[in-house]
This record gives structure tokens, sequence and C-alpha cells, in this order.
């Protein structure tokens, strides 16, 4: 019995009252539990060759899909057929600490193009539809997300609806579904940081806060772009192993979806450039405040210096030097022309 401890094997399969769940590291053993007459969902973490190759052929498909799974081996190979559909794809994840230094791969991509921001990364699988199973693998370190969906699909048993409507809730909660959650974590973020500018700080930490932001945008806007055209390619290909409400779903639900989601990704984009530009307007703001000020300190100390340089000369018959009481005569003058002056800049609103 093959058994490889590095790959677990998730299956889901529908009865009569509820999906029925199994988890096993036996490719053997799960496949053991397949029944030809249910729907069956069989998805494998952490990939391994030999457990591809034993699924694969269980339900009768060409051996050489295994090396089209991994995500590193580009898509040559024909991949269509009247019995299945083989499709990969990517989306972005939150990253975490043990899956942040990932390796990245080069392969046929999908939904998104190799992440370059730390907060998120690149995760994906291939899926492959036939007309009573869905396989699954996922290329790399399992992916939270695809739990995720196993639990939804499972908890509302959608999987009576047909392997191909179990397909495309898959491809909606990957992409949608959890877009739609970072679109919202983004906005609350972005408000926080709104707020801190409103109050009129600019510090260069929160400027940073700004560009992080877009820069953690940024892979979103291509790969909504592949998630448009996965659903058109689909569409146009109208494989035979998707029903027609099928293809409805993802010829109008996942398309309008993905319009919502481009539509909240510019108004996004439009907020972390306004940030930058509230940002730049306290800056310059404050810095008009100290010119400002500078300013008006500059211009009550020129009369000032004035009358020094004035009476500083060394002319031996200047008037007023010999007077009684010119020193402090002197000082009062002084004084009245700083108060005067600063009672203008103030009259003004300039202090």
């Amino acid at each position: 019995m093959s058994q490889d401890t590095r790959t677990t094997i998730k299956l889901m399969t529908s009865s009569a009252t509820a999906p029925d769940g199994y988890t096993s590291f036996d490719v053997d053993d799960v496949l053991a539990r397949v029944r030809a007459d249910e729907n069956v969902w069989i998805h494998v973490d952490s990939l391994h060759d030999t457990a591809a190759v034993r699924i694969l052929e269980h339900f009768g498909l060409p051996a050489a899909l295994a090396q089209q799974i991994d995500s590193s081996v580009p898509l040559q190979s024909e991949t269509r057929s009247d019995r299945y559909v083989f499709k990969k794809f990517r989306f972005l994840a939150p990253a975490s600490s043990e899956n942040a230094d990932v390796p990245k791969r080069k392969g046929s991509r999908v939904f998104i193009r190799e992440a370059r921001v730390d907060a998120l990364r690149e995760a994906g699988g291939v899926a492959i539809l036939g007309e009573k199973f869905l396989l699954s693998f996922d290329d790399r370190r399992a992916s939270q997300l695809f739990d995720a969906a196993r639990v939804e699909i499972r908890s509302r048993n959608e999987i009576h609806r047909g392997i191909d409507y179990v397909f495309y809730r898959l491809i909606k909660i990957l992409v949608v579904d959890n877009y739609a959650a970072l679109f919202r974590q983004f906005a609350d973020r972005i408000q926080d940081t709104e707020d801190i500018l409103l109050e009129g700080t600019a510090e260069p930490q929160v400027y940073q806060d700004a560009v992080r932001l877009r820069r953690e945008l940024n892979p979103f806007g291509m790969s909504l772009l592949y998630a448009h055209e996965f659903a058109r390619l689909l569409v146009r290909e109208k494989p035979a192993v998707l029903s027609e409400a099928s293809l409805i779903f993802f010829s109008e639900n996942l398309v309008a979806d993905a319009a919502v989601l481009e539509e909240e990704y510019s108004m996004l984009r439009g907020r972390t450039s306004e940030l930058m530009q509230m940002h730049r307007d306290n800056a310059n703001t404050q810095l008009n405040n100290i010119m400002r000020t500078l300013t008006v300190i500059s211009t009550v100390f020129l009369p000032l210096s004035f009358l020094t340089s004035f009476y500083g000369m060394n002319f031996p018959n200047m008037p007023a030097l010999k007077w009684n009481g010119s020193f402090p005569i002197m000082l009062g003058v002084m004084a009245a022309m700083s108060w005067g002056i600063l009672y203008y800049a103030r009259k003004h609103r300039w202090l």
C-alpha cells in the first residue's frame, strides 16, 4: 500500500443526507472510499508525483498530466478533452511566518503574476474537473483558503448541486470572497491612516504606510484581469463537463463579481493616492507655517537692525547722541515698533 507522509489527501463525497469528508495520508485508502455514482472532490496538499499519478490513473486520466500539475513546468501538453477540464490557477493570500519564504516558481499563471510584497503571497494549484469528480492539487504549502472552501461547501451541502458547481464555488471562494475580505482590511487600514493625516501630521512614517498600502494593492490589478480571462476562457471553450447552468455562473456571476472587485480596487488605489497627497499637503502646510513665522520674525527685526546700524555709524556730529536719556528712549521706540509689527501681523492672521 502506497503511503506518502508529505501528502495529505482530503476527500469529500455526496451522500443521501450530507456530504462525507475524509482525510488521510494514504492514497489507496482514500481512493477505496470513492464511489462511481457519487460526486467526488479530492484535494491534495503538498503535492507528490506518486500520489498524483495514482489518483489520475484511478479516474482514467492520462498519467502525463502529473508533470503538468507541477507549477514549475510550463503548460505544454494538450489538456482539452471531452472527459475533463484541466486548469491552473493562482490567487493572492495573506502571508504568514511559516509560508512567507516559499520559493517563487515559474509556470502558467491564470489569476496573478508573481507577488512582490511580503504582506501577501501567491498561492494556487491545479483543478481537474470531470463529469462526477473534481481533483484539486495545491502546488505548494497548503493554503488555509482551500480548507475554508471545503468547510463552506460542505456546510452548505453544495456538492449535491453538481461537481461543476463545486468547481465554480471553489474559484469564487479563492478569488472573489478572498479578495473582498482583503479589500475590507485595506479599507480599514486606509481609514486609520486617513484619520491620522486629518490631524495634520506630516511624519515620514505615515507617508511610508501610505506607500506600502499602494504597493500591496498593486498585484491585485493583474490578478483581477486574469480572473476575467479565466471565466471568459471557460465560456469560450464550453467544455462538455460543464453544464449550461455552470457556464452561466462563470459568464455572468464570476465576471460581474470581478468587475465589482475591479471597481473597489480602483477606489482603494485612488484613496491611497489621496493619502499621499494629504501627507504632502500637511508637509507643505507645516513648511508654510514655519516660513510665515520666520518671515514675521525677520520683519520685526529688520527696522530694529536698521536703527542699531544707523546709530552705530562713527560720525562725531550725529543728533541725539548726547541727549540725556537717549538710550532708554531708543529702547522704547524699538519696543513700540516691535509691538506694532506683531499687532499688525496678528490682525491679518499671519501669526
